[in-house]
């Protein structure tokens, strides 16, 4: 009798896991670049409000401080 080697089968398994785990990460790694582009669109939108804001009140005070003098 023949004796049959595990050896393709172990290092079969052992691509199939890598594979996975690849997979896994990628998707991974995926799901984190929209959370973050999600993230990134927010603090843009409340910058810009931000920033209107503090240049409402630049304003308000110039004419304040023109009218003053």
């Amino acid at each position: 009798m023949r004796r049959t080697s595990s050896g393709p089968i172990l290092i079969g398994a052992a691509l199939l896991v890598l594979i996975g785990l690849f997979a896994y990460f990628g998707y991974q790694l995926y799901q984190q670049d929209k959370k973050i582009e999600t993230i990134k669109t927010a603090v843009i939108s409340d910058g810009d409000k931000i920033t209107s804001v503090v240049n409402f009140i630049n304003t308000s005070i110039s004419n304040a401080q023109a009218t003053k003098k």
